[in-house]
Order: C-alpha cells, then sequence, then structure tokens
C-alpha cells in the first residue's frame, strides 16, 4: 500500500515538473539513491532509483514508466538523494 501511495503521490508531483522550466538542471548519474522521509505520518524507506535504458525510473526491478529526471526531481523536494 504504501508503495502505491508512493507512486500516486511522485506521479502526481512529476505532472508539475514536467511542465516547469530546464533552466538550472542538474545532471546526474544512471542511479540515484535517496534518503528515508516521512509524508502525511507514514515513513518511507530509503530508495535507489535507476535511469532504463528508455530514459525511465526503475525502482526495485520495476520500470514504473515515468522520466528519471523527473521522478528523481520529485523525491527531492521531499528528502535527500545523490
Amino acid at each position: 500500500m504504501r508503495n502505491f501511495m508512493l507512486v500516486g503521490t511522485v506521479i502526481s508531483s512529476v505532472s508539475v515538473l514536467a511542465c516547469s522550466s530546464d533552466e538550472g538542471e542538474t545532471k546526474r548519474g544512471d542511479c540515484s539513491s535517496c534518503e528515508p522521509y516521512e509524508a502525511q505520518g507514514q515513513i518511507f524507506p530509503a530508495v535507489e532509483v535507476c535511469k532504463s535504458s528508455t530514459g525511465s525510473s526503475i525502482v526495485g526491478g520495476v520500470d514504473l514508466l515515468v522520466n528519471y529526471d523527473a521522478y528523481v526531481d520529485s523525491l527531492e523536494k521531499v528528502t535527500t538523494c545523490n
């Protein structure tokens, strides 16, 4: 259930980010490790997000079909990723 809430939250954030400007865009590697965080009273575990060959995000071996950079950008709104 937590994963579905996380994905839903992130997808809605990605929708907003997809329309934002690319100015100051950060360059990152093919994988990012994000720290655990708390949102709406729930704790979400640390996660490693990797970029697929098509540019989408892979979390736990599952292709989320969400742009990698947009997904990590949205996670960085609530936690630290490196």
